[in-house]
């Protein structure tokens, strides 16, 4: 078998997930399927990590700005992003008989892999947990105005404690004035009072 009619095989999926992977699908013509199989999956992997990226960074971005047509080209971006460096990461990675070495080239991808799994899951968890995080923010706002509202309602009651207090202190003090002008005019009239 030639090997145009060995890559021509090759389908549109598997040769996507295969560029997806960095992988060659001319080198791959001589091997067994299986590998063709592996390479697969790992193009898999990279394009659904990069599918993911891109819903989450949009659906952040939309939750930031709301706006669709902003998330939807910053989502993009970004899963275009995580797609070009975990496949540059994952075409750079060789086997190797030194097992250090290959751990070396594996913490670059576990990093990223951890950073993605971070970038990913907060927007999902909350877009996920959205109406359990609404209710607790409700219920912890409740608390708060409740608290304040114990907290001032003492303090409102003694203001109005001492505003009584005062009012009753100038009423009673109005009430003694307009005796005392009462008594004042009598005293000028000859009514009443000493009558001199």
């Amino acid at each position: 078998m030639n090997e145009q009619n060995a890559t021509s095989e090759i389908g549109p999926v598997l040769r996507f997930f295969l560029f997806c992977a960095a992988a060659d699908p001319d080198l791959l013509v001589d091997c067994p399927k299986s590998e063709h199989h592996k390479y697969a999956g790992v193009g898999a992997t990279v394009f659904f990590t990069g599918l993911l990226a891109c819903f989450s960074g949009g659906y952040a971005i939309y939750t930031a700005f709301d706006t669709v047509w902003l998330s939807i080209a910053l989502g993009i971006f970004w899963g275009a992003l995580i797609f070009n460096l975990d496949r540059f990461l994952v075409s750079t990675m060789k086997k190797s008989r030194n097992k250090t070495k290959e751990l070396i080239q594996i913490v670059p991808r576990l990093i990223l892999a951890v950073l993605l799994a971070i970038v990913i899951s907060v927007p999902l968890e909350l877009k996920i947990f959205e109406e359990e995080i609404n209710e607790k923010m409700f219920y912890s706002e409740a608390q708060k105005v409740d608290q304040l509202d114990s907290l001032y309602s003492v303090r409102i009651q003694t203001r109005q404690t001492r505003i009584s207090e005062i009012r009753a202190r100038i009423d009673a003090k109005q009430e003694n004035r307009d005796l005392l002008y009462k008594e004042y005019i009598c005293e000028c009239d000859g009514t009443c009072g000493t009558g001199a």
